[in-house]
């Protein structure tokens, strides 16, 4: 049994892990300098590249160089997205411990779903970021696959002294490009293993609306104005509760928007990089092509799945809080709170879930879009 009123604010080492690789490291100011490094240096590139193009345009030239182009795009896409949105996010991770419940006060069986939820989304980032740092270290250019990379051309022809250090500081760029584009997969999922175990907490509150009352019979319930005060204050409880969900669900959606282009256009010109890379790119190493192009995919594979997968869960999540409200004892309450319950009823129909517009959401619907325009 449970306490209805009795709550707890998150606890700062929750989802320790995840917490640390997809928040707290991108935070920390030593690896934000280095990113924001990378920045300029892959931004200065393009920026040469694109006046080259206009410059001193060939066919010949543009079709060499243009994965360079692309990938570094997208790459500088990616990384300034973070810290576009660094303050937003910032906020959201104060709002988040200052309004999360803790699950130590749940029920045993609802610390034990939670616990499942975290270590499955805990394993998956962690093999999402190692998958995408490894993937950006395979990618590192050898063999003919050199002659493609604009930046090494642009080091070896115009800085010649300092060609060396630039290709090896060139090289290591991709491991922390790696690390940035899967990163925001990390991100959906962090929040949304937060979002679901808030949901499943405000659901198990909602099961002992009738707590301490299963045992006595429907009319002298009825007629209770205890039980009737009581069951007053735990459904405005849980309506309030559903309220400040829904507002901070709202507040990582708004964020979410905004980033919405950067982030598509990111994505875009990455795919559009590698099928480039597919067909542009004469290679030497055979094998080694082979497992480049294995490598990236297993990486997108599992950033899409960490993706749709938590938003979809999330969405799923709101019908719980539904079928749970309608097993409520309807029959023992009076008009007053038949039409509170009305309400939260009425609420809960609301999905749950993470957008980026009002017509674009976290999903499998997500999920079969992207699916289907490619295969378009």
């Amino acid at each position: 049994m449970i306490n209805y009123f009795e709550i707890k604010q998150l606890e700062e080492d929750f989802m320790y892990w995840v917490h640390l690789l997809t928040i707290k490291l991108f935070n920390n100011q030593h690896y934000r300098r280095i990113r924001f490094f990378v920045l300029l240096f892959h931004s200065s590139i393009i920026c040469v590249q694109i006046y080259m193009y206009i410059t001193v345009f060939d066919a010949d030239f543009f079709f060499q160089y243009i994965i360079t182009f692309l990938s570094l795009l997208a790459a500088v896409m990616f990384n300034a997205s973070y810290f576009i949105s660094e303050k937003n996010f910032n906020d959201l991770e104060n709002t988040i411990y200052s309004h999360f419940w803790s699950p130590s006060t749940a029920t045993q069986r609802a610390r034990e779903d939670i616990k499942r939820d975290t270590r499955y989304v805990t394993v998956l980032v962690l093999l999402n970021t190692f998958l995408g740092i490894f993937a950006g270290i395979v990618l590192i250019p050898v063999g003919k696959s050199v002659d493609h990379q604009f930046g090494m051309f642009l080091f070896r022809t115009y800085l010649p002294k300092l060609h060396y250090l630039l290709d090896v500081i060139y090289s290591l760029s991709f491991a922390i490009i790696g690390h940035t584009m899967v990163n925001w997969a990390n991100v959906v999922a962090y929040y949304s293993c937060l979002a679901k175990s808030q949901v499943k907490l405000g659901t198990e509150r909602a099961k002992y609306l009738s707590a301490e009352y299963e045992d006595q019979d429907e009319d002298s319930l009825y007629y209770s104005e205890e039980y009737q005060q009581v069951m007053k204050e735990r459904i405005r409880f849980t309506i309030i509760r559903h309220i400040e969900l829904l507002g901070l669900f709202r507040i990582v959606s708004v964020s979410a928007t905004k980033l919405l282009p950067l982030l598509s256009l990111g994505g875009i010109t990455m795919c559009l990089s590698a099928m480039s890379f597919a067909y542009l790119v004469e290679y030497d190493l055979l094998y080694w092509r082979f497992f480049q192009d294995f490598i990236w995919a297993i990486s997108s594979l599992v950033t899409g799945i960490l993706i749709v997968q938590s938003g979809q869960e999330l969405e799923d999540l709101t019908g719980d809080m539904y079928a749970t409200l309608n097993d409520v004892r309807w029959v023992t309450f009076n008009q007053s709170n038949k039409k509170l319950v009305l309400v939260i009823l009425t609420m809960s129909q609301i999905p749950c879930r993470l957008q980026f517009t009002d017509t674009l959401s976290v999903n499998y619907e997500l999920g079969i879009r992207v699916n289907e325009s490619f295969e378009k």
